[in-house]
């Protein structure tokens, strides 16, 4: 509903109408075979990058754990820049329009891309160019690799004792 400014500001002699909403957070959680089976996709890729929105709003912290399982750069959406960004270790940028080139090489460097909170567009952008770029990318496959990670992108070599477990 819009309401004008000056009618907003006007002085009612009426008591608020309340519309009784019941307001209750809901949720969707997968089955636990599906659960299974994303948690083993993390688990056996090498390199993991998290894409995070404004969904996660309440849950940074389980976010930034998750990062530290999977040993996986966190790239956010514009909408989650204010809820992921702020002191994250994991944190590479934000993607998109107005986004850093870090977050797009995270992304397309990645065995997995894990979206959490966000209902953006880019991972099926992503899946159209990263055919593509690999191709394009692939004279990097004779370089020696930096033993801690790719250090372009974030990405940090996994212990693999370290893994998601849902119990």
């Amino acid at each position: 509903m819009v309401i004008p400014g000056d009618i907003a500001l006007r002085h009612c002699n009426s008591q608020p109408l309340s519309l009784d909403f019941d307001y209750s957070p809901s949720g969707t959680l997968p089955s636990s075979e599906t659960l299974e089976k994303a948690a083993k996709v993390l688990n056996d890729a090498e390199t993991v990058t998290i894409l995070g929105g404004a969904g996660c709003a309440g849950a940074r912290a389980e976010l930034i754990e998750v990062a530290g399982r999977l040993k996986a750069p966190i790239v956010h959406a514009l909408r989650g820049k204010e809820f992921i960004e702020y002191d994250n270790p994991y944190n590479v940028g934000m993607t998109g329009l107005l986004g850093f080139a870090s977050g797009y090489q995270a992304m397309m460097n990645c065995e997995a891309l894990l979206v959490l909170g966000s209902d953006s567009p880019i991972p099926a952008v992503l899946s159209k160019r990263r055919e593509d770029y690999s191709s394009r990318h692939a004279r990097r496959a004779d370089r020696p690799s930096n033993t801690s990670g790719c250090g372009r992108c974030g990405h940090r070599k996994r212990d693999p004792r370290r893994s998601l477990s849902l119990a």
